[in-house]
């Protein structure tokens, strides 16, 4: 949290960077009158308790965000503005799509798998300048659309490599950061001077390709391996009465119902994952946002709510259970 002191009074409020789902409180002493907050396109009158006046504007922030299937959110420079005492207190604050819990660490140096036959593209947080080598090649320099975070598409400038890639982001005070117990400066920044991301490519041409957002608002891919597919049916509606007849008798009390669901599962597993790959793999489960790749489409799918088990060992295996979308069916 940043503090500051304006006109007589103690403001404090969220950091330059911040996340939707977390509270961003702004509080504000030895008030006499009502304050008004303009948060984005919306505003909001508060009247002080005991000369304070205190507020959460992270629902502001997520409603700003507007998250679209089309357009998957990153971040968002947003403008807050204060009004107290006929005077204006503003800022800006770029909010991420996501969340951080305690002793969570944000854009760490890492590795990840892109999976060249398919879609995809590695979520960066970036002051608006990059280096990218591969193999043995150096470092080149590569300008970013914007800073904060984003999704870029790398296929291009890795589609010669044949071992690995490396990201290099550099001067991102907002880098590695250890999440505080006191909410307060989520992204204090530790000894690193840059996160290093090390690219790893597979060529595999089956399986189910899903992708989803993380906590930290990070689109995630993984080629899983297929597992067996389950169908399940249930009666719809009410039963009707049918009447039925041959060439000598009329049948009565036959009954039909009036329509039929239908819906799949499918189980898909990746075998013998090292430790960090299983950790990224788990957040599969916190994300409401999980699509599979189907005939160069992207199909919303949901994930079988349920628990899973991490044994502590290097290499395991990670299994899911995905539902499909319900086949649509005749209905009478």
């Amino acid at each position: 949290m940043r503090t500051e002191e304006f006109n007589g009074h103690t403001i404090t409020y969220p950091d330059e960077t911040c996340f939707a789902f977390n509270p961003q409180i702004i509080t504000i002493d030895n008030l006499t009158g009502s304050v008004i907050f303009y948060v984005g396109d919306y505003s909001d009158m508060r009247d002080p308790i005991s000369g304070k006046v205190s507020i959460d504007i992270s629902e502001y922030l997520r409603s700003l965000l507007r998250f679209d299937y089309a357009n998957i959110p990153n971040s968002k420079n947003i403008h807050v503005q204060i009004d107290v005492d006929g005077l204006t207190f503003e800022f800006y604050i770029n909010v991420i799509w996501g969340a951080m819990n305690i002793g969570e660490v944000f854009n760490p140096s890492r590795t990840v798998t892109m999976f060249r036959n398919f879609p995809s593209t590695i979520s960066i947080y970036s002051n608006g300048e990059i280096n990218v080598r591969y193999d043995a090649e150096k470092y080149t320099s590569v300008e970013v659309e914007k800073t904060g975070l984003l999704h870029k598409d790398f296929s291009k400038l890795f589609k010669d490599a044949k071992e690995f890639g490396m990201i290099k982001i550099l001067n991102t005070p907002e880098a590695p950061s250890t999440f505080q117990y006191t909410f307060d400066r989520t992204f204090k920044p530790l000894p690193d001077d840059a996160v290093l991301i090390k690219v790893l490519f597979n060529d595999c041409t089956k399986g189910i390709y899903l992708r989803w957002l993380d906590r930290h608002g990070f689109l995630q891919y993984w080629l899983f391996q297929e597992g067996d597919l389950t169908g399940q049916s249930s009666n719809e509606g009410e039963q009707l009465n049918v009447d039925y007849s041959d060439i000598k008798y009329v049948y009565n009390g036959m009954r039909r119902y009036q329509g039929k669901t239908y819906q799949t599962t499918r189980k898909a597993c990746a075998t013998l994952v090292e430790r960090e790959t299983f950790n990224m793999l788990s957040s599969i489960h916190s994300s409401p946002i999980v699509d599979m790749y189907i005939n160069e489409n992207w199909i919303p799918v949901n994930i079988v709510a349920g628990s899973f088990t991490d044994n502590g060992t290097v290499l395991q295996d990670f299994e899911i259970q995905i539902t499909m979308p319900e086949t649509i069916t005749q209905m009478l």
